[in-house]
């Protein structure tokens, strides 16, 4: 026993921890032991100790679809591994491959590592609890078992993914958005709720308001890759503002978007490849800056990559152009590499002028829709400012 309990000290804390915590124990219980201290502090926190067991010591990671154990877990730690999770020590012959295996079958055991496997498209919990859905339940950290969306930017998210889940209700949300978040509400388990990508603390929660999403085309997370300049246009206005502007009002009519805005966690690089890649229609927010950073000599200009890759991976044929100022209202002036791929294309919005901003939004969902390939359900959401001859 006192060697588990020594292993469990190397996980749970470092010796200096030990060290401090039992200065301050031993002043009301001078009889107390480090290990009978140790023992009260799995006690005390067990979701500590699990989150440490599975991340620092094991050290799992996924790799290739399947999941390993780190080179770091030697033989001797596998041997205190084993012990400390059956009580028994670790069989001769037994490799790391074998404990792996061992130890995903206890997967279904919650009790024992606080991991379980659920049903195809749900979510996969552990015992780390970050805060409530809006419907007042827990929230878990997990991994998405199969592709689905985000329930707050309405993302495209690949199976294996790790979300903030709720256990009761279908209400998750993705890395991004934990990470704007702040991993919300996780010391206290106070009550909150999520509005417009903000925290907002409740006093009784809220019914769930969800917006109805259109089909996504098979094998695409995104009806749309939006590309456009953050540099400020000819009237100084802020182009990525505007840009944010029209992606909210896709997203509330039930698209999905890939906009740089919400998406520019880890490698950029390949965030934006994938992003097009995982795209039905690619739409391109013309301005002067923009045409400007597509034409010019600099290949590391992330306007210049993202147009470059999607004329490669999806041809002018699925690209939306969106004009953005007065003087990119003549398709025939565009220079350079979008001139030459899309100054034939008749563009069905513009944004020149902010005055009818709704009616061109509307008729950029329009046109994206039918660029991707998707037919509105009867159930399809409505919008206020819909143009009655939209079918």
């Amino acid at each position: 026993m006192d060697t588990i309990l020594a292993t469990v000290a190397d996980i749970l804390y470092t010796m200096d921890e030990i060290e401090e915590l039992y200065a301050v124990y031993k002043k009301g219980m001078p009889t107390m032991t480090k290990m009978e201290l140790i023992g009260c502090l799995i006690e005390s926190d067990p979701e500590r100790f699990v989150r440490r067991i599975w991340v620092d010591f094991l050290g799992l990671e996924e790799y290739g679809g399947d999941v390993m154990i780190s080179y770091r877990l030697g033989a001797r730690e596998a041997a205190r591994l084993h012990n400390l999770a059956f009580g028994s020590p670790m069989p001769l012959g037994m490799g790391k491959k074998d404990l792996l295996h061992k130890l995903l079958a206890c997967w279904n055991e919650p009790p024992v590592l606080g991991v379980s496997f659920l049903s195809e498209g749900q979510t996969k919990h552990n015992d780390n609890a970050c805060g409530v859905c809006p419907n007042g339940h827990g929230m878990m950290t997990g991994r998405v078992r199969g592709d689905g969306i985000c329930d707050v930017c309405h993302a495209g998210v690949r199976g294996g993914a790790f979300v903030d889940a709720c256990a009761q209700c279908d209400f998750w949300i993705c890395q991004q958005c934990q990470l704007k978040l702040g991993k919300y509400g996780a010391p206290a388990k106070s009550a909150a709720s999520v509005h417009g990508n903000k925290m907002a603390p409740l006093s009784s929660p809220p019914p769930r308001v969800t917006v109805p999403q259109l089909p996504l085309p098979d094998g695409c997370l995104y009806h749309a890759f939006l590309t456009h300049s953050w540099v400020k246009d000819g009237k100084g206005r802020d182009t990525h503002a505007r840009v944010s502007r029209i992606n909210d009002h896709l997203k509330a009519r039930g698209m999905v978007t890939w906009f740089d805005g919400d998406r520019m966690e880890g490698e950029i690089a390949d965030k934006m490849c994938e992003g097009i890649d995982d795209s039905a229609a690619i739409v391109v927010f013309v301005s002067k800056a923009y045409l400007d950073k597509v034409a010019s000599k600099n290949p590391n200009d992330n306007c210049k990559k993202e147009f470059k890759y999607a004329t490669q991976r999806k041809s002018a044929t699925k690209m939306v152009p969106v004009p953005m100022e007065p003087d990119c209202l003549m398709p025939g002036n565009w220079k350079g590499q979008v001139g030459m791929e899309l100054g034939g294309t008749l563009f069905k919005a513009n944004f020149a002028e902010d005055a009818d901003f709704e009616e061109q939004a509307e008729a950029l969902f329009d046109e994206i829709l039918r660029v991707a390939g998707v037919n509105t359900p009867p159930s399809a959401p409505t919008h206020p400012h819909a143009r009655k001859t939209r079918m």
